[in-house]
């Protein structure tokens, strides 16, 4: 099985299905992160002297070592921010990849987000998605984001207890991040385990389906 995750930024999986990537990849399945771009701004000052090529660098080799943490791949598309749009271009981008992974499942990012980067991969996922050969789910809004009206409905729960461990440990790569959200690590571990009491779990991680296709004999 090949699992497909675009993603607009490094550190937008990890801390929303990385256990679920954890678990795919414990199962043999073969999981390839994509993301689009890498930013290189200096916010909340936590890249201290640091040129943009140096904070590009960084928060890539974090999303490196997150992904083989948890068994996965990761792409990068290298598109610059101003550059990140809905267009024939990143479509185009996305359909390679498509190409040449052969996904059977994709996971993108909810388009109610309030990150206007985040929005657009959705868009573009579900364009590269188009010829409905492989299900498709949105995974839960990244935070931190702001609110909006909309409301994310997840229809599919992933028992993640085994592999809550492995997921915060790809978390804990993104050390620039960690320095500009405190308690960022605290507050996705208790998301699941929030989420996870109704079902008598101690973690889970949700997903909404898109479009969930099986082809019965």
């Amino acid at each position: 099985m090949n699992v497909l995750i675009f993603a607009a930024h490094p550190d937008d999986v990890e801390p929303q299905m990385g256990g679920t990537i954890a678990k795919y990849t414990n199962f043999g399945a073969k999981v390839f992160i994509v993301n689009l771009t890498s930013p290189t701004g200096n916010v909340y000052g936590a890249f201290k002297k640091k040129s943009k090529e140096e904070i590009k660098k960084i928060r890539e080799k974090e999303a490196i070592n997150a992904a083989q943490s948890l068994g996965a791949k990761v792409i990068f598309l290298d598109v610059p921010q101003e550059e990140v749009y809905y267009s024939r271009e990143i479509v185009k981008r996305f359909d390679k990849i498509l190409k040449m992974i052969k996904p059977d499942i994709i996971f993108t990012s909810w388009p109610g987000d309030s990150h206007h980067e985040h929005r657009i991969v959705s868009e573009v996922s579900l364009s590269t998605a188009r010829e409905n050969k492989c299900s498709v789910y949105f995974y839960e809004p990244i935070i931190p984001s702001g609110l909006t009206q909309k409301q994310f409905c997840p229809t599919t729960y992933i028992n993640i207890e085994k592999f809550i461990d492995l997921k915060i440990k790809s978390i804990k790569f993104y050390k620039s991040q960690l320095k500009k959200y405190p308690g960022w690590v605290e507050t996705i571990k208790e998301r699941s385990k929030y989420h996870a009491f109704r079902f008598g779990l101690k973690h889970v991680e949700r997903f909404q389906v898109v479009k969930q296709i099986k082809f019965l004999p």
